[in-house]
């Protein structure tokens, strides 16, 4: 698996102060659209875009977290719109605040919801906040966005090009909106192609954390054959401490981790299976403790806990009862001003 240094899109964003710059948005969202574009090519449907499941590494960012991905038939090819129309798969799953209208209401979830997805985590980069930065609860939400003819506010400080991109992906109406081929060509982000190759043959992207000296090694030895025909020995010796060097790096080795010891206990002990320990989890139960800048908004609070996975009935009925308590009130509302 490719290391991806920089963490999630929701780390990149709180390590730039709150919110990326236009330039960057318009990077990362490119490669997004690459990858949707893939993926929808393949007839698979992300159903869970959002920073949390971005990583971003030297060469940009990826999609990850295929855990909601599910595969929807093309039942229709449209000759004239050079396009298929997608039969979505029943079960509706994801994070609430990222679910497109359709979705919300339970009717169906294809290809068309990842770009209404993208577009709330455009603004996600650009605000550091989630689409629905007034709603806090999860039921609540699922019907103000899947009933109320209301859109996401756009950020204000976002270029002309950049709007008119975020109401291209924000169409109530899953019909009415562009696809992500479609969106590659936009011209918000069609600035980048001719750079975007130069900008790559900068960059390099180690699968490992330890193995960039493995590979300047090989570069070394590969130039070295070239120039001359006669065997080359390597003395890879230094790579072990060059490994340590970089494990240093990663676990912290100045005043703040002097707790710490300068290199993890390598040793390997068949009687003693305490040596394994946990990098990350997604269990909320073992990591609780969510960013607190954001505790308090919806979106926030599928992060870590993972995302939910409604049937369609189940969806259904706790929007009806959300519906008859809004009716509720307004009679109960009535009633005491006509008294």
């Amino acid at each position: 698996m490719e290391y991806m240094s920089g963490g999630t899109l929701s780390d990149e964003i709180r390590r730039r102060g709150g919110r990326l710059d236009e330039s960057l948005i318009k990077l990362y969202t490119y490669q997004i659209l690459q990858g949707l574009d893939y993926l929808h090519g393949k007839g698979l449907a992300h159903c869970d875009i959002k920073s949390q499941n971005i990583l971003v590494g030297e060469e940009g960012v990826k999609i990850a977290d295929l855990g909601c991905a599910k595969l929807v038939r093309r039942v229709d090819w449209i000759e004239d719109e050079d396009l298929y129309e997608w039969d979505a798969a029943s079960k509706i799953s994801g994070t609430p605040a990222f679910m497109a209208p359709e979705v919300a209401r339970g009717e169906q979830q294809g290809v068309e919801a990842d770009v209404w997805a993208l577009g709330c985590t455009i603004i996600e980069m650009a605000t550091g906040g989630g689409p629905w930065p007034e709603l806090n609860d999860p039921a609540s939400a699922l019907y103000h966005i899947g009933y109320r003819n209301c859109l996401p506010e756009l950020p204000s400080w976002l270029s002309e090009e950049g709007k008119d991109f975020l109401s291209m992906c924000l169409k109530r109406d899953s019909k009415e909106r562009w696809t992500a081929k479609e969106l590659v060509g936009h011209r918000f982000v069609q600035v980048l192609e001719s750079h975007l190759g130069q900008y790559e043959a900068q960059k390099t992207s180690p699968s490992g954390v330890l193995d960039r000296d493995l590979w300047d090694l090989l570069e070394l030895s590969e130039s070295n054959s070239s120039s001359s025909n006669e065997e080359v020995q390597l003395d890879v010796s230094f790579l072990s401490s060059a490994a340590k060097e970089r494990i240093k790096v990663l676990i912290g080795s100045g005043d703040t981790f002097s707790c710490l010891p300068c290199t993890p206990d390598w040793g390997w002990s068949s009687d003693d299976n305490d040596d394994w320990f946990t990098v990350r989890s997604n269990d909320f139960e073992e990591d609780p403790v969510l960013d607190s800048t954001t505790s308090t908004s919806f979106d926030s609070i599928f992060h870590e806990q993972g995302e939910i996975v409604y049937p369609h009935y189940l969806m259904k009925c706790r929007l009806i009862i959300i519906i008859l308590l809004n009716l509720l009130v307004q009679i109960l509302v009535v009633k005491q001003v006509l008294l």
